[in-house]
């Protein structure tokens, strides 16, 4: 398979979304189909961020399948994809 052809390939994401950033996207979650090989990163510039301000981003903590990954992390296959905001309180 040529580098162009995975590059094209898409993979299905379940987006999980807490605190105010669910409030922020208008649901708790929702499916996506999202470019094989693309980071986290990438993914949180996309237009499906808009609604979240480029410092607020800087704060979130990213969970694949349960367990907390970096912004570098790649996406190549389908899961869970959660999004946490930064909590506070008693």
């Amino acid at each position: 398979m040529n580098e162009k052809k995975q590059q094209d390939e898409t993979i299905l994401i379940h987006l999980v979304y807490f605190g105010w950033l669910a409030e922020r996207m208008g649901c708790r979650s929702e499916f996506r189909d999202v470019v094989r090989g693309g980071s986290v990163e990438e993914f949180l510039e996309s237009d499906l961020f808009c609604p979240v301000e480029t410092h607020e981003k800087s704060l979130l903590q990213v969970a694949f399948e349960r367990i907390l990954v970096s912004r570098r992390f790649v996406l190549n296959l389908p899961g869970e994809l959660a999004f946490f905001t930064p909590v506070s309180g008693g």
